[in-house]
């Protein structure tokens, strides 16, 4: 048998393919009513954190803002050695979030302005 060939199933078997193995069914909609019970609470309460993006997602909305940075020299500024990031807004484990005010604050003081010429 050739190691890339899966073997097909028999044609009396029909698999559900929007059934988890792992989860019964009957648990899969009591997860997915949980989750839209705590998103409605959520939004009655009117509980909303502020934004936080991940660095990755940082450089995207940077570049989108009109910033041309790219994710390696972003993380490059980031690093110990030469801190001269944006301001971590909070940290999820071990990694940093940024709020994109601060960030566009930041991205906006390493602009620099050249004088026009008179003519």
């Amino acid at each position: 048998m050739d190691r890339h060939h899966k073997p097909e199933a028999p044609a009396n078997q029909e698999k559900d393919p929007t059934v988890q193995p792992d989860i019964a069914p009957g648990e899969k909609a009591e997860k997915a009513e949980t989750g839209r019970i705590l998103r409605r609470e959520s939004r009655r309460r009117g509980i909303r954190g502020p934004p936080r993006l991940t660095r990755r997602q940082l450089a995207g909305f940077l570049r989108r803002n009109g910033y041309p940075i790219s994710l390696s020299y972003l993380e490059k500024m980031c690093a110990p050695a030469i801190n001269q990031g944006p301001p971590t807004s909070c940290w999820w484990g071990n990694r940093p979030l940024y709020d994109p005010n601060e960030a566009l604050k930041w991205a906006e003081g390493r602009v620099k302005y050249m004088p026009i010429p008179a003519e």
